[in-house]
């Protein structure tokens, strides 16, 4: 059965880090909300930048051949 009852991609959030004498590029995050399937219950909330949900589509259409999955969000 699976574990997961509904992965969620949403809220782009741009993250620039920039400090006295040090500068990051900016980056683009991502709120990721899991839903457990039954007979577990909860939810999980995880901010994760654009690699990861594009590591996450890429695993879950190896774990879930044939699974419909919507297009990733845009960079």
């Amino acid at each position: 059965p699976p574990l997961y009852a509904q992965i969620q991609v949403a809220e782009p959030m741009l993250i620039q880090h920039q400090t006295f004498l040090i500068s990051s590029p900016p980056y683009w995050s991502y709120q990721i909300t899991t839903q457990l399937a039954p007979p577990q219950q909860g939810t999980w909330l995880v901010r994760r930048r654009f690699r990861h949900v594009v590591a996450l589509e890429d695993r879950l259409r190896q774990t879930c051949p044939g699974s419909i999955l919507p297009p990733r969000p845009d960079k």
